[in-house]
């Protein structure tokens, strides 16, 4: 079955409505944003299962959601998802394509990786992980490490990711794949990294 994308724009209080309209120019019609979003999704599942399309999880739909609300952007749901964007973050970033395809790279992301018991701090890694490879990442990223655990999340352990695969290529996605049938464990990260997760971890801050 194939994944239905749907379009859904709240209607904005009066504050945000220049915003809306600005969002409204950059997809003329609503084929041109579910185009866009259809090419961002594929591009997700390329790098969460490579030649291993015949393992993404079944989802029957996905709604985009622009509405207003604090923060910058969320998913919810499970075999029907909705990714919902903030106006109110649009209107502090500025209205561009730049501005938005980072952070949806990040959230398609939730619709389609495996968890199964990984925390959250490796779920929010993942995210920033293949939006790093899709060629996104944000302004403010850094590799710097300080006191944080590699599995903080985000753009720490997203850079993490990356060098591991340096030394075990392909990691994320067979992390990813083996995460359908098999729940997370140290043992299943050795398993498929060839090292303990600290011994790297501690290698990557030298």
């Amino acid at each position: 079955m194939n994944c239905k994308t749907v379009i859904r724009l709240e209607k904005p209080n009066p504050k945000l409505q220049s915003v809306f309209d600005q969002f409204l120019q950059l997809f003329p019609r609503e084929q041109d944003l579910i185009d866009y979003l259809d090419l961002i999704a594929l591009g997700v599942k390329r790098l969460l299962y490579g030649d291993r399309l015949d393992c993404v999880p079944l989802k029957e739909q996905i709604t985009f959601v622009l509405r207003s609300f604090d923060g910058i952007a969320h998913v919810i749901g499970d075999k029907q998802k909705e990714l919902h964007l903030s106006l109110d973050f649009l209107q502090g970033q500025g209205v561009s394509l730049e501005s938005m395809t980072g952070v949806i790279w990040h959230e398609m992301v939730h619709c389609w990786q495996s968890t199964n018991g990984i925390s959250g701090g490796l779920v929010e890694g993942i995210a920033d992980y293949v939006r790093l490879k899709a060629g996104y990442p944000a302004s403010g990223w850094t590799t710097a490490v300080r006191d944080q655990e590699w599995d903080c999340g985000y753009c720490t352990t997203a850079y993490f990711l990356e060098w591991i695969e340096t030394k075990s290529p392909c990691f994320v996605q067979r992390l990813n794949i083996t995460l359908i049938t098999e729940p997370w464990s140290y043992d299943l990260f050795k398993r498929l990294s060839g090292h303990e997760v600290d011994d790297l971890w501690w290698e990557y801050k030298q």
